[in-house]
C-alpha cells in the first residue's frame, strides 16, 4: 500500500526560461531543473529522444509523469512536425492538477494552455485523445507494474535522481523498461551517474554519453542490444 503525499510541503519554483518546477519538501530535489524546467526537457527528451525517431507514428513511455511538462513538450513537437504520438506514463503519486497551472510561455498559446489543462484534467488509467494527433494514457501505478499496451519508441526516465531514488534506477527495471523497447528503441534520461551506466550495461543496454543540459555536464541516451 502506497503512503499519502502531503503536497502542501510542495512548493512552486518558477525557472528563467518562463516555466517552472516543484520542489521536494527538503529543497534538494526537484521534479525539473531550477535552471529552466522547459529547456532541460527539451533538450534531453525531446532534441535527444523523440527528435531521433525516424517515424510518422511514434509511442512515447515515461517513467514518472510529474508534472506533465515532458508530455506536453512531446505534443508540441508532434503539432510541429505532423506526427501522430501515442505517449503512455506511469507515476505512483500523481501531482493534483489545481497544483499545475499553465507555465507562463504558454500566455500566448491558446492552442497549447488548453492542451496543458486537458493533460491536467484527463482522468487517470485509461487513454484519452488530447487531440486528433496525440493520445495520452497516464497509468497511476509504479514502473515495476507498468506494462504498456504498445512498445515504445522512446523511453523518457525521469525518476528523482539515484540519489534519492536509487530503486529507480537499477539493473532490474532497466531490464523491464528494456523488454517493452521497440526494435531500435532508445531510453534517454538526464542522469549520467556512475551507477546508472553501471545498470543500463548490466541490463544489456549499449550507451552514449552526450552533452548535458545546463549546468550538467552529461545525459545518456541507450539502446538495448539483441
Amino acid at each position: 500500500m502506497k503512503k499519502g503525499v502531503d503536497w502542501s510541503l510542495y512548493s512552486r519554483f518558477n525557472t528563467p526560461d518562463g516555466s517552472y518546477t516543484l520542489l521536494l519538501p527538503s529543497k534538494a530535489e526537484s521534479y525539473h531543473s531550477v535552471y529552466g524546467a522547459r529547456t532541460e526537457s527539451l533538450y534531453v527528451f525531446i532534441q535527444n529522444g523523440l527528435q531521433t525517431v525516424n517515424k510518422r507514428q511514434v509511442v512515447v513511455c515515461e517513467t514518472g509523469f510529474g508534472t506533465g511538462l515532458n508530455a506536453l513538450l512531446t505534443l508540441e513537437f508532434a503539432q510541429l512536425n505532423g506526427l501522430i504520438l501515442h505517449y503512455h506514463a506511469c507515476e505512483l503519486f500523481p501531482i493534483p492538477a489545481e497544483m499545475l497551472p499553465p507555465p507562463k510561455f504558454l500566455n500566448k498559446n491558446v492552442f497549447l494552455s488548453n492542451a496543458w489543462l486537458n493533460i491536467q484534467n484527463c482522468s487517470w488509467n485509461r487513454t484519452h485523445n488530447i487531440t486528433s494527433f496525440f493520445t495520452l494514457a497516464k497509468m497511476e501505478q509504479s514502473i515495476a507494474e507498468f506494462c504498456p499496451i504498445k512498445k515504445a519508441d522512446v523511453w523518457f526516465h525521469d525518476a528523482f535522481s539515484p540519489k534519492t531514488q536509487p530503486e529507480m534506477w537499477s539493473a532490474e527495471l532497466f531490464s523491464h523498461i528494456g523488454n517493452h523497447l521497440a526494435e531500435g528503441g532508445c531510453l534517454v534520461t538526464y542522469s549520467a551517474a556512475g551507477q546508472v551506466k553501471r545498470a543500463l550495461r548490466e541490463a544489456g543496454f549499449t550507451i552514449e554519453r552526450l552533452p548535458g543540459p545546463p549546468r550538467k555536464k552529461h545525459m545518456l541516451r541507450a539502446f538495448r542490444r539483441n
